[in-house]
């Protein structure tokens, strides 16, 4: 009778075992099945980040080639193209010292294609490109903090000439730009898509909203819960249209730092 018991109990521990083994290897299975369901989205979301990356890239070469353009707002369309190179000699001369106005020389000039949402009232932009990125600095600097430039009835509006795609993104940064304007921080847009803002000697960089937390903790600022709660990606489409003003950013903060980097040119 012992013997019996003894092997119905060793019998049923060996079933236990392949029950067991059957188990696991159902689990196993289904790990497996769940490993290949979220590869393709791990392999899509790296995709993504490798695009956007590229993107940035790309538009960072193309901003480069744009660095030495200008474009101005408001320019009536009476001034004509063979009226233009005066108008813009006057203009220089009225925003710069007659011997920086004179030194400074325009590679080439052109009206820009209005878009098809603009107003038909607004004038197209015109764009004057510079020899040499020195002479647009000057420029720059002499209208930094004015809105706009007041000039033969017009009132004037400068702006880099940046790829849209570097627009939209500067403008999905304008909450994070905000929030340093309203604590007096000032930064700059470095090239590469890149926020910098030079806190304790070091240069502290953003270039996505998502990492504003780690961004503002470096500054020794808080986040702002609009940024704790609503974090849009760097591909966010602009709220307002592109012709207009409000959602380009000025050439550079009005909280100006005392510490100068010719190296960084602002928009």
């Amino acid at each position: 009778m012992k013997t019996l018991f003894a092997a119905d109990i060793a019998l049923v521990w060996k079933d236990l075992g392949v029950i067991t083994a059957r188990l696991q290897s159902l689990e196993d299975s289904g790990d497996n099945v769940q490993c290949q369901q979220d590869a393709p989205q791990s392999e899509l979301d790296a995709l993504k980040l490798t695009n956007l990356l590229m993107e940035g890239r790309i538009a960072a070469l193309e901003d480069s080639k744009r660095q030495r353009n200008l474009k101005i707002r408001s320019v009536f369309e009476e001034v004509t193209e063979s009226e233009t190179p005066h108008y813009l000699r006057r203009l220089l001369s009225s925003i710069l010292t007659p011997a920086k106005a004179k030194a400074i020389s325009l590679d080439t000039y052109f009206r820009l294609p209005k878009p098809a949402k603009a107003p038909d009232g607004v004038p197209r932009d015109l764009l004057i490109s510079f020899q040499s990125l020195r002479s647009k600095q000057l420029v720059q600097a002499a209208v930094r903090d004015t809105p706009s430039y007041h000039f033969e009835g017009a009132n004037l509006t400068f702006f880099n000439d940046l790829t849209r795609s570097t627009m939209v993104w500067r403008q999905s940064l304008h909450p994070v730009t905000q929030h340093l304007r309203n604590h007096k921080v000032a930064y700059r847009w470095g090239p590469g898509r890149k926020l910098t803002v030079l806190h304790d000697r070091k240069r502290i960089q953003l270039q996505q909203q998502s990492d504003a937390g780690k961004f503002f903790k470096a500054l020794g600022l808080p986040t702002p819960e609009t940024l704790q709660t609503n974090a849009p990606g760097a591909n966010s489409q602009p709220t307002t249209q592109m012709w207009d003003v409000s959602n380009v950013q000025p050439f550079y903060s009005k909280a100006r730092s005392t510490v100068v980097e010719p190296n960084l040119v602002g928009t």
